[in-house]
Order: structure tokens, then sequence, then C-alpha cells
């Protein structure tokens, strides 16, 4: 199947969607979840580990959706994961700099058909 389509605004936007997947935000939302835990779990392997805390602290919140958008927060919860992630002199023994950025950036294309593909295996499922 091919999917050809233009839309301008948020409202359009929401309004082809709704048509062709009335369910789609939710959908939309366990794709960005499982997306966010694929894109944490690549940079855990990427991560610098001294003794661990780093690599450990990763977190992927709960998805936050609203009528028109849906959001999510990731990260690591130590307060010198900044620092590490961003100074590219630092030799690392294991892992290396950018390693949230790294992946991410990889994946990043991979978001939309994998909503795509969420929003219809919903629509599947509810016919």
């Amino acid at each position: 199947m091919n999917w050809d389509f233009d839309v301008t605004g948020a409202a359009e936007t929401q309004a082809f969607f709704e048509k062709l997947f009335p369910n789609y935000m939710d959908a939309a939302a366990q794709a960005l979840k499982d997306w966010a835990e694929l894109v944490m779990n690549a940079a855990a392997k990427l991560t610098p580990v001294r003794h661990g805390f780093l690599k450990n602290s990763r977190f992927v919140d709960d998805v936050v959706s609203t009528e028109t958008q849906i959001s999510i927060l990731m990260g690591f919860t130590m307060s010198y994961a900044i620092y590490v992630h961003e100074n590219l002199q630092a030799h690392h023994t294991v892992g290396q700099a950018k390693f949230l950025e790294q992946p991410l950036m990889a994946m990043i294309d991979d978001l939309i058909p994998l909503m795509l593909n969420y929003m219809r295996q919903a629509e599947e499922r509810s016919t």
C-alpha cells in the first residue's frame, strides 16, 4: 500500500488520521513508547561505564497526549550525564560520548513508519 497525502496544519493532520484510523492517537502513543525504549536500549549499549550508575539511570516516561500531540521524555537521571554525553575529548574504555544522540538520530527515521504500522494494526483489529 502506498501513502501519499498533503496536509498543511495540525487540525487538518488530525482530521486526516482520524478518518483513516479512528484510534490513531492510542496506536501512535504506543509506537512512540516502544520506539523510545528501543532508542534507550541502544543508548545503554553506548553509555560509558565506570561504575554503572549512569547506564542504570536511563528512563523512558509514559507518553503524554493531548488532542493534537503526543510526547515522551527519555534520558538519564544522573546529574553528570550531560557532561559525559557532551565531552568529546574524554577517553572511555567502555562506551562513548553522544551515547544518546547517536542512536536517537540513527533511529529517528523509523518513528513515523512505526507509528503508521501500529495505526494499521489497530485499524485491522477494530474491523
